[in-house]
């Protein structure tokens, strides 16, 4: 019989990344990364953005981090009905969330801007974000 998976909290992994200022540092060659990542942003109509992964604080197992409007906070999962992700790692997984419909990043874009980030050793402080409208 195969073991069946664990469901880790999303917090375990927001509560793993860089600060603000630990991230902001680790990025040093922002216009060649910048050039590349704009090309291939455009090829998907500019549905995603770049971002600099982070955390704002850290959060218990009942919590994710939510955005309303243009302010992410930690919301307790018991208060929300529906969510979904609004930010992600380099390599797609969502850390960040939102009460807007958002639509998931093509697998293709996903392995594209990994590659582009490992090029530049920035896998881990680099990700996209859902754009609004």
């Amino acid at each position: 019989m195969a073991a069946a998976a664990v469901q880790v909290p999303i917090s375990h992994l927001y509560n793993t990344l860089p600060t603000l200022g630990h991230a902001d540092a680790q990025f040093v060659e922002r216009e060649p990364v910048f050039a590349q990542l704009a090309e291939l942003l455009a090829q998907y109509n500019n549905l995603f953005g770049i971002c600099l992964v982070h955390s704002h604080c850290k959060l218990d197992d009942t919590e994710i981090m939510l955005a309303k409007g243009n302010v992410s906070e930690p919301e307790r999962l018991a208060n929300i009905e529906c969510f979904y992700p609004e930010r992600w790692l380099a390599n797609g997984t969502p850390y960040e969330f939102t009460t807007r419909q958002t639509e998931e990043p093509p697998r293709d874009l996903v392995n594209r801007f990994l590659g582009i980030t490992r090029q530049f050793h920035l896998q881990d402080i680099l990700g996209f974000y859902h754009i609004d409208g």
